[in-house]
């Protein structure tokens, strides 16, 4: 965002870490609507709809019209309609309008395999289309898309059954071996 900035303070100004901070300033108001009890009712329900097709709808409107401003910072561009999204899903939620499918649920217990190995998997899909498929123009790039989202779908589902609650299920043992009272309380380990 401002690379004239001194390292320190350019670091934090560094649009992927803005957005972080967005997620975490959102987190934070998370936890105190959970702490003071905070229900929320049908006309925030309406309202986080709205939020989160007008933030889709400006997301996919600057994406079809190239749209770029020099000077504005991804952050801007990407971060706050992203935290608009997920602001008005959490508030969906607190309405109590939640999926609760088993597959949504695995999905978001394999939600940090995805957030780590979407690129790649993403990008292997996107070269196979490349090389192996005629579809081009509109319809190739949906359906590139639609197949490379359902490929890190069931790829961080696979990573997470096989890798992920491994390493959960041994640090779990660790902490129990250790007699880790405050691991217990604070994490539910």
């Amino acid at each position: 965002m401002f690379p004239e900035l001194p390292r320190g303070i350019a670091y934090f100004t560094n649009p992927i870490i803005v957005e972080f901070l967005f997620g975490a300033a959102l987190a934070l108001v998370v936890m105190e609507w959970r702490d003071r009890g905070v229900v929320l009712g049908g006309r925030a329900a309406c309202v986080a709809v709205a939020v989160v097709v007008l933030a889709a709808g400006f997301v996919i409107a600057v994406e079809l019209a190239g749209f770029r401003v020099p000077l504005v910072s991804r952050a801007v561009v990407w971060g706050v309609p992203a935290l608009m999204i997920v602001g008005g899903l959490v508030c969906l939620e607190y309405a109590g309008y939640a999926l609760k499918g088993r597959g949504v649920l695995l999905l978001g217990a394999a939600s940090y395999a995805l957030y780590l190995f979407h690129p790649v998997i993403m990008q292997g899909v996107v070269k196979l289309f490349v090389w192996f498929t005629p579809v081009s123009g509109s319809a190739g790039v949906v359906l590139v898309a639609v197949a490379a989202l359902v490929a890190a779908s069931i790829g961080a589902v696979i990573i997470h059954l096989t890798v992920e609650t491994r390493i959960l299920e041994a640090g779990r043992r660790i902490a129990r071996r250790m007699d880790l009272s405050i691991a217990r309380a604070r994490f539910g380990v």
